[in-house]
């Protein structure tokens, strides 16, 4: 539970009024003593919010948050553990004949344990007495504020790892295109043209939250930089980097892969070799400190080529004049008009918004006064005024909100920024807070997130018990507010980020119960040793130590603990003494049986994750662990079985499960709570060997989430029934999986499949059809003929719903399915490793059936909400048929098409040009048949690689971006007017391809072998000097060889050709 005052009590009298219903307090009888709590903590909750106001301005009111906190939690674990008892009771004292529960004989058998609940709970009555009694000088008042002086010290935040690309909300205004384009000219400019050093190191500077990633974003993909440097590097140096993870992103960037080098001095060297005499553009983006730089990355870039530029982001000018900046641009806080048009961009929602906010224009630059021109200030304002009716009453409580005037906070926590988080109700503050403390290298993912949020009770309702729906809703909410951050979204799956401003200000309000800390940056021990803690997260700092179970013994009333650094055991630690603890996240963290095996004397716990560990096996007594709602056990090769106990947790809600897990006990069926399962192992039928079937899934009526795999391994295939997937009405998604038989080159298979085995597996998944309800399948590993009925006509099955559909590892399947046209909502179709796909077509099309032999008059449209599809590895498709037939619309909002290792696949269909009107991108690789584009009038990008056939590109109306890589026998480029971007790369071309003369480009980059390069160089004396002097910029290089990377760099405004290529090399290769 997170530490919000308002949200704990509310916890805790709804446990109470819980604890009433079920007349728990009647077994220990003291009702009287439980109404009394239930009273005065009713009482105080109409005080709390201005206490939680003031605490922050007086340290005696802090002081006196704290005692009521200590008293809550102190109140959660006594009903917990009356909770836990009364249901143990239960269980022990039901009498034999009537099965019914006796209370009188509980008390009878636990008279000790009775009298001491009773004892402890008249104890917290009094101690909320003294408290109430302390409180009232306060004149605490209510939702009123009142504002003293109080002061904090704030510490560095860890650091969210950012990324190049462009959040485009945050570019407002003529001064950050005006700053991009200085900078721009600066870097590449010939400034410094005479400085000594191959490199320059450029520095942008300002406080958190002004704009300075984002106006390095804008520079980083700015058109120029692409092609003027060899390499582009975004490196996020966050707090939590490592030594060794800096080195080998900054690798990874260089090659394209990943290195797996081990030890310091071994990543220098490899990042060295890599970079050496290439001209490197690199940012390094929120430097704390210059240390990453001097040491760890300088002695690597000292090889780079000269030209090369360093930009740096800081909000500290000490760390630039540290790196040796020979220039440092500090970024400007928003003017009035900016700020305003940043605003709107927020608030504004529908064309009547815009109407109405102009009329507040006055208020607006009153609220904007306060925020300093921030821009981070006004984009969390915004979402706070998003959330509310655009009008004067409104704006205008927002403006007198006594919160602009408080005084005490650290310099860095803007006033705009506490009065958002003032304004969330206690449930958000809580898991705004929690995020804040999440650990920023770790695997945690979103969901996981919010199943933490579920353990710790920070998710409720009274109205539904879709918990994780709402907690997806909470997360929304706080994402509309802004104050936390889409950050990348993959297939199914989105990542946020929180702002470094904002993870401080939250990790400042809960700074004397938690404690944030990274192995290697010191003090973490004499910290532990020092302070009384109830969240504890750990992340990984360069050259880190194991960190000493024996440390966290010491923290008696830790609840959580979160850590992805490794933990060093030894066999005398114990559990007993964190028998509070709540959630348990460990990462790397390698258990020893002693202590795995006493689990069960954590009795409190909700949360249990143990990742990527060595742990085999979990002890019986987990089954005593009555209040565990999650178990992840992802990346532990070891663990291959699950415990017989686990079928007592009837609280469970999310199992993740390795692959190693392959035995699941009997009656795991009676975990009707479920939610989720990762990883459900299929077998045969089990019961002579006491694991579970599949049948064990038929009574989990509340799943939403859930993956099986190994499903060749189910027989008889009539076991699929019994998981009756199809009467599932809350089933969100499902992936069915079957071990691979395709080869890695992705065209043959690694054995023979039998017709028996072939119908087995078809009989098996004709029985696994998932609800109308579904909108996110998976099938991986079939390896019948044909796909199920249920997928390829969509006969007697309704998946209106389904949004993504993945078709993966597919080795026998001649056919995709007839019926995936007629899904309305479905947006991204993956086909991945078909190999006896030859053609593809009317399968995929909805004919429109005729009366009386003439076409019904309304049109039919195929994939009407399909915006990415994507073939990967259909070695043998041959042919795409989609003709342009009247009344045959189909795709008509498809955003993104790949094609990749479609060897055999001779031509796009005509209907693709005709009717996806609103394509945008166009991804062809390993197409080595495909002999022409043409008639693509939308496409604005498209790249090519490695299409050995293609000869020529035409009528592309809209391009604007070609990237063309290993493409030898393409001569033709034409009809494509507002084409300005190509890039070309090819080991074997002699010459420049003609083409170039009749292009209207701005840019063109290029990668050859060194006769071409050398050609260039000569310039206009050259027989390629017509084809590219037309062309605003030109940058040239050849491949990395044992002599380095040479270029030619050539601008025609003003006109000027440079290159690195030596005369005596000129004479050499004649």
């Amino acid at each position: 539970m997170a530490a919000v005052l308002d949200a704990m009590v509310s916890f805790v009298i709804d446990t109470l009024i819980k604890m009433a219903a079920d007349e728990v307090a009647m077994l220990y009888g003291v009702p009287d003593e439980m109404n009394k709590l239930e009273g005065k903590l009713q009482d105080l909750k109409a005080v709390l919010a201005d206490a939680e106001r003031r605490r922050i301005t007086e340290k005696a009111v802090q002081w006196w948050v704290l005692m009521l906190k200590d008293v809550m939690y102190e109140a959660t674990d006594i009903l917990d553990i009356c909770i836990i008892q009364a249901e143990e009771g239960q269980e022990s004292t039901m009498c034999a004949e009537s099965r019914c529960f006796n209370p009188i004989s509980f008390c009878m058998r636990n008279p000790v344990f009775t009298h001491d609940i009773g004892t402890r709970i008249k104890d917290l009555n009094k101690k909320l007495d003294s408290i109430c009694e302390s409180g009232a000088k306060f004149n605490f008042i209510r939702m009123e504020q009142n504002n003293q002086q109080d002061r904090g010290m704030l510490t560095h935040p860890a650091g969210s790892k950012t990324s190049p690309v462009i959040e485009r909300s945050s570019l407002v205004g003529k001064k950050i295109e005006e700053d991009t384009v200085d900078l721009v000219n600066m870097l590449t400019g010939e400034w410094w043209s005479n400085h000594p050093d191959d490199y320059i190191v450029v520095a942008i500077s300002g406080p958190g939250g002004i704009g300075k990633t984002a106006l390095a974003q804008n520079i980083y993909n700015h058109q120029t930089i692409k092609d003027k440097f060899s390499i582009r590097m975004w490196l996020s140096i966050t707090q939590a980097c490592t030594e060794t993870e800096l080195l080998r992103e900054a690798i990874h960037h260089a090659e394209g892969r990943d290195c797996h080098d081990d030890g310091k001095s071994r990543l220098e060297s490899t990042l060295a070799d890599t970079i050496r005499d290439k001209k490197i553009f690199v940012v390094l983006d929120d430097m704390w400190t210059a240390a990453k730089w001097n040491d760890v990355l300088k002695a690597s870039f000292s090889y780079v080529a000269r030209g090369s530029r360093v930009l740096v982001t800081t909000r500290d000018d000490r760390v630039a004049r540290s790196m040796k900046a020979q220039y440092l641009h500090h970024v400007n806080y928003l003017g009035p008009q900016d700020a305003w048009t940043l605003l709107k961009k927020e608030v504004i929602a529908t064309e009547r918004d815009q109407l109405e906010i102009d009329t507040l224009k006055d208020i607006g630059s009153n609220i904007l006064g306060r925020c300093g021109g921030l821009p981070l200030a006004i984009k969390v304002i915004g979402g706070l005024l998003r959330q509310r009716s655009i009008n004067i009453v409104e704006w205008e409580r927002v403006l007198d909100n006594p919160a602009w005037s408080i005084d005490g906070m650290p310099e860095e926590l803007n006033h705009a920024l506490y009065l958002s988080y003032d304004d969330l109700p206690p449930h958000l503050k809580q898991c705004l807070i929690y995020y804040s403390l999440i650990p920023q290298k770790t695997n945690i993912s979103p969901d996981q997130l919010i199943e933490m949020w579920i353990s710790e009770g920070l998710v409720s309702s009274r109205h539904s018990d879709d918990l994780e729906q709402i907690g997806r809703d909470y997360n929304k909410e706080l994402i509309m507010r802004n104050l936390i951050q889409p950050y990348k979204e993959c297939i199914g799956h989105s990542h946020y980020v929180m702002h470094d401003v904002v993870r401080s200000f939250c990790q400042y309000m809960v700074r004397h119960e938690a404690l944030v800390a990274r192995m290697g940056e010191g003090g973490i021990g004499s910290s532990l040793l020092s302070h009384k803690f109830r969240f504890l997260s750990i992340g990984v700092e360069s050259g880190s130590d194991e960190l000493e179970w024996s440390v966290l013994q010491t923290q008696s009333s830790l609840r959580t603990l979160i850590s992805c650094c490794p933990i060093r055991f030894k066999h005398n630690d114990s559990l007993s003494r964190l028998s509070r603890l709540r959630t348990i996240h460990l990462e790397n963290a390698d258990f020893i049986p002693l202590l795995a095996d006493h689990l069960g004397e954590l009795k409190l716990l909700r949360y249990l994750t143990i990742e990527s560990t060595q742990i085999s096996s979990l002890p019986e007594t987990i089954g005593q662990l009555k209040f565990l709602q999650h178990i992840g056990l992802s990346g532990c090769e070891k663990m291959v079985r699950l415990p017989n106990g686990i079928v007592k947790l009837k609280q469970l809600r999310s199992v993740y499960l390795g692959e190693a897990v392959n035995i699941i006990p009997k009656k795991f069926g009676e975990l009707t709570n479920l939610r989720k399962i990762l990883n459900f192992p299929a077998n045969m039928d089990g019961g002579a060997n006491g694991w579970c079937t599949l049948e064990e899934l038929g009574p989990l009526s509340q799943l939403r989430d859930l993956s099986l795999k190994g499903l060749e391994n189910v027989h008889p295939s009539s076991l699929a029934a019994k998981a009756m997937l199809r009467s599932k009405k809350h089933l969100g998604r499902l992936a069915l999986k079957c071990s691979s038989i395709i080869e890695d080159d992705g065209g043959s298979v690694k054995r023979v499949v039998t017709e028996e085995e072939e119908r087995h597996i078809e009989e098996v998944f004709a029985e696994l059809c998932p609800p109308g309800c579904i909108n996110h399948l998976t099938i991986d590993g079939y390896f019948g003929r044909r796909l199920p009925e249920w997928v390829m006509s969509m006969t007697g099955v309704s998946l209106e719903r389904l949004r993504i559909l993945e078709l993966s590892n597919l080795a026998l399947c001649t056919q995709l399915p007839n019926g995936l046209c007629q899904l309305p909502c479905l947006e991204i179709l993956i086909v991945l490793h078909a190999p006896a796909i030859k053609h593809v077509g009317p399968e995929l099309m909805r004919h429109t059936h005729k009366h009386n032999n003439k076409p019904h008059s309304r049109v039919s449209v195929s994939f009407p909400s399909l915006k990415k599809l994507i073939f990967i590895e259909m070695v043998r498709w041959e042919e795409w048929e989609w003709e342009c037939e009247e009344l045959l619309e189909a795709m008509p909002v498809l955003l993104e098409l790949t094609l990749n290792k479609c060897r055999s696949l001779t031509q796009l269909p005509p209907g693709l040009s005709f009717y996806a009107r609103a394509l945008k991108m166009l991804n062809l690789r390993d197409v080595h048949c495909l002999y022409y584009l043409e008639n693509l009038p939308c496409v604005v990008e498209l790249s090519l690689k490695c299409c050995h056939s293609l000869k020529r590109i035409t009528n592309l109306p809209s391009l604007q971006k070609l990237d063309i890589s290993c493409c030898s026998q393409m001569y033709v480029l034409q009809a494509v007017p507002a084409l300005r971007y190509l890039n070309l790369q090819s080991s074997d071309m002699e010459r420049l391809p003609t083409y170039l003369r009749g292009l209207n480009l701005t840019h063109l980059y290029l990668c050859c072998d060194l006769p071409l390069l050398c050609s260039m160089a000569l310039g206009k004396s050259t027989y390629d000097w017509s084809k590219f002097c037309h062309i605003r910029r030109v940058e040239a290089h050849t491949h990395n060889g044992p002599n380095g990377i040479f270029t030619v760099t050539y601008t025609r405004d003003p006109r000027y050709l440079e290159t690195n290529i030596s005369s005596a090399l000129f004479n050499l290769l004649g």
